[in-house]
This record gives structure tokens, sequence and C-alpha cells, in this order.
């Protein structure tokens, strides 16, 4: 969930750049694994061919996520010294809250496989629903916040409190602007699977579903305030070393990176 899915995802599609075969990527209770109780070894003619399995996740407040629940207690469970599931299978254990560098030296482009439909205004199904969408489940990223509860309100370990934010009006107005866009206009992003590699899953192509506005898309899916990650200012320096070559990569990169 969170962070640990846009690694996950950003591992499996990186793998498959890398030439690996059959990688899939999955919430830890659907793994087939836990559906069979132990590892089914499988044979193979060279060492290399072994499977391996990269678990990412993190805790909250000391307990599973909720598409982990099953998996902590698989992997909990008292079993005898001589009762090994995971017998023969390699596998790499990742916290998925300290992974921030993870993937900085994989420079693709995230728009690949992304494309991006605008709709006349005078389809109106179309229109009406773009109006409607406002992003109910946010993805985005983690803050910690102290909140004060009323005497009558008990707080438990395990609680969250979650909070769906609204950029700025005048903001939003502004940045669209800038950008040329017109506020009002209705679009639609389709994402090939077969030729995204790199597109986070967090990322405004990736969440927004269905026809949108752009004032929408600014007002309730983009963090318009927060500071741009070290992937986006690497898409940013390439894109500005081809378009301006005078300006030399290595100083766009190093002050990209301070």
């Amino acid at each position: 969930m969170g962070l640990s899915e846009e690694y996950a995802n950003r591992i499996g599609k990186n793998a498959i750049t890398l030439g690996f075969k059959e990688v899939s990527t999955l919430p830890l209770d659907e793994w087939e694994v836990l559906k069979a109780g132990r590892y089914e070894k499988q044979e193979v003619k060279d060492e290399k061919e072994k499977p391996i399995v990269f678990i990412i996740t993190s805790t909250y407040n000391g307990f599973p996520p909720d598409n982990a629940k099953e998996f902590d207690k698989f992997i909990s469970a008292k079993r005898e010294k001589s009762d090994e599931p995971l017998k023969g299978l390699r596998y790499m254990g990742m916290d998925g809250s300290g992974l921030s560098s993870l993937g900085s030296t994989v420079s693709q482009d995230p728009t690949a496989g992304v494309s991006i439909r605008y709709i006349s205004p005078d389809s109106q199904p179309a229109a009406k629903g773009a109006l409607s969408n406002v992003n109910g489940c946010p993805s985005g990223p983690t803050r910690h916040i102290e909140v004060e509860l009323p005497e009558e309100v008990k707080y438990q370990a395990g609680d969250h409190l979650e909070i769906s934010p609204e950029n700025e009006p005048g903001l939003v107005e502004k940045i669209a602007i800038a950008f040329g866009y017109a506020p009002e206009a209705v679009f639609e992003v389709t994402v090939d699977s077969s030729t995204s590699k790199s597109l986070s899953s967090r990322s405004l192509a990736a969440v927004i579903k269905g026809p949108c506005t752009i004032r929408n898309a600014l007002t309730y899916y983009a963090d318009l305030l927060a500071a741009p990650s070290r992937q986006f200012l690497g898409v940013c320096v390439s894109a500005i070393s081809k378009e301006y070559p005078e300006l030399e990569k290595d100083y766009l990169e190093k002050i990209t990176i301070r």
C-alpha cells in the first residue's frame, strides 16, 4: 500500500525491462504460496532459473497492512523446526518505508504508453461525469500530523484518519493558465500496459479514472505543493538536455540532487 505498492510495481516493471520472464506483482495475501500452505519446489536445470520473490511491505503502528494480514499469520504461525514452508525459495524482504532512492538509476520515460484524449463539451454523458470526478480514494504520500481529539473520542492503536485535501482555487487557476490549459476542458487518460514500463502507480495518469476536467485534476488529484520527486527531476533533466544541448546534463543533474 502507498510507497510499498509503488516500489513493488517499479521493481516489477524494471525486471521486465531487464529481461526477466513471468514477472508478476500482487498483494501479499494473494500470493499462491499462502493458498498452498508452502512453496512447491520446482525442478530446474540451472540455478539461475529458480524463482525469486521480493517482499515489500510496511507496518502501521506495528500491525500489518490490510492486504498482508494473512501473510502475517502465515509467517508468524508456530511450526516444528523440521517444517520449512519456504525451503528452496529465494526471497528478499524490504521495508517499504525506507526505499526513497530505489530506482533512481533507471532513466525511462514515464509517459511512454500514456495517451490523453480531449473530449468535446457536446458529449453530455462524459462531460457530466468529468464534473463529478474527484479523488475519492487518495493514494498519495503519508504525512505525520498530530491531532488533538475531543475528550469523548478514544484512540486505539492502528486507528487512522483519512483526509482528502483540495488545492486552493487560485493556485489551480494559475497553474492551468501557465500550462495553457482551459480549466473546464474535459480529458481522459489511456495507459497501454504493454509499453508503459515506468509509470508510477501514484501518478495522475494511473489514478485518474474516466473523463475528468483539468480543474478537478489539479484540485483533487495533483499534489501541487509537494517537493518534486527525484524521478520527476530526472525526467526534466533528460528533456531539457535534449531540447537545450548547450546546458550540460552533468550540471543539471547536480542542481537537481542538492
